[in-house]
């Protein structure tokens, strides 16, 4: 018996510990993503230059550096030139890179790609225009998926330990819930934003696994498209939904579990300033990948085979099942699921025992899922590691100034908790 309470006891101080750092986590992407919003621009429109003429998108065939300018061009990465009309050519400053570049042509029509404004704005405004915009991109990224895997961790001992202990009120219980369902969509709200051929396909199949609910499918899905094909009006609603309507129902759960996330507000100062620097090291750590043919945006007239595009790490085992079973059994499997554990917590006041097995069952299959997932994941394809050599004191500078910044807003927020 004492064993037992020993585990217990280790068991709810370890998801404690992972309720916080998810917390910081979800603080970091939006500190990081408000930046970002200021060079986004949510539109699937081809981006022209001033005088009007279309931005062609180009691919670097080696790597280059320009000493003048100090800046590195990796190989097989995209950027954006109008054309030379005499020479054929991108007009692109320094010459060296129009030397050791090419034109990008569309397989079916045979015309230059032109660059939507979305994807232009990320890989050009922020990327490479914005000050530091590789580095805040990238912090929000790791972020994202840090939340992901805390997120999933914290629901899987709350199914299974928290729950059945009765560790929780039912009112902390349906908000643990929805903060997983909340950063999930998230998750794939912000993945579709970039506009590249890996978001197109993502968004297809959301939509289409979102028509696939009875009844309520088609309905739902046209209010996410709000036209009959993806479009610029469907990005400009999943903008929407991903930087104020997401967010601001996700930190309604925060607030109601704030009573799980306000102990040690030193060591949760500590574990602000560790998380913090692990997203900055893991950003610089990895180099930009190859870009390669599924990050090019393809054209939205057509179809895309979405299953032969690489998903994110964190999506191979939901991709791999929506490949084996039925599209309309994953729609359903989902609602039903996240529907039942929601109700579980009110169940409990009346049968408690129902209320476990239905905690312990949910929480085996999402247990499954996670391992399924790893088990996909194992041929992820994981950019080379070197870090960057041109920003290392910048690097640092922004990094403290984030940790000022996460550091500032917990202590706020624990200091008047406490009041």
């Amino acid at each position: 018996m004492l064993a037992f309470r020993a585990t217990f006891a280790y068991l709810y101080f370890s998801a404690l510990w992972i309720l916080r750092c998810a917390a910081l986590c979800f603080l970091l992407q939006s500190i990081t993503g408000l930046l970002l919003t200021l060079v986004y621009e949510p539109s699937l429109r081809p981006a022209y230059t001033e005088s009007g003429s279309p931005l062609v998108m180009i691919e670097t065939t080696q790597p280059l550096y320009h000493k003048a300018s100090k800046t590195r061009f990796y190989a097989h990465e995209i950027l954006f030139s109008p054309i030379d009309t005499v020479s054929k050519k991108p007009m692109i400053s320094p010459d060296t890179v129009r030397l050791f570049s090419r034109i990008l042509y569309d397989t079916v029509s045979g015309n230059a790609r032109l660059a939507p404004i979305a994807y232009y704005s990320v890989e050009h405004g922020i990327m490479r225009s914005a000050a530091f915009g590789w580095l805040i991109r990238g912090i929000h990224r790791t972020a994202t998926g840090v939340s992901i895997v805390l997120t999933t961790l914290w629901l899987i001992l709350q199914l299974l330990v928290l729950a059945p202990m009765q560790a929780l009120s039912t009112r902390e219980q349906i908000a643990g819930v929805l903060l997983f369902s909340g950063t999930v969509l998230l998750t794939v709200s912000g993945s579709i934003l970039p506009s590249t051929l890996r978001s197109q396909a993502l968004a297809e199949i959301c939509c289409t696994t979102v028509e696939e609910l009875p009844y309520i499918g088609t309905t739902l899905a046209a209010l996410l498209k709000g036209a009959p094909v993806w479009s610029s009006p469907s990005l400009v609603r999943t903008y929407i939904l991903h930087i104020l309507m997401l967010p601001a129902s996700t930190a309604v759960c925060w607030y109601i579990l704030r009573s799980l996330l306000t102990q040690r507000p030193l060591a949760l100062l500590a574990a602000g300033i560790v998380l913090t620097w692990f997203c900055v090291i893991i950003t610089c750590a990895y180099t930009i990948p190859s870009p390669n043919n599924q990050h090019v945006p393809a054209q939205y007239s057509g179809t895309v085979e979405s299953f032969q595009i690489a998903p994110e790490w964190y999506a191979h085992g939901l991709t791999a099942l929506l490949q084996n079973i039925p599209l309309w059994s994953v729609s359903v499997g989902s609602f039903l699921w996240t529907t039942c554990i929601l109700l579980t917590p009110i169940v409990q006041r009346f049968a408690a025992r129902i209320a476990s097995y239905g905690n312990i069952f949910a929480g085996c299959m999402l247990l499954l899922l996670s391992f399924w997932t790893i088990w996909e994941a194992r041929n992820h394809h994981i950019p080379s590691i070197g870090f960057r050599d041109e920003t290392t004191i910048e690097t640092a500078v922004v990094a403290t100034v984030l940790s000022t910044i996460v550091l500032l807003s917990i202590w706020l927020y624990t200091h008047h908790s406490t009041d």
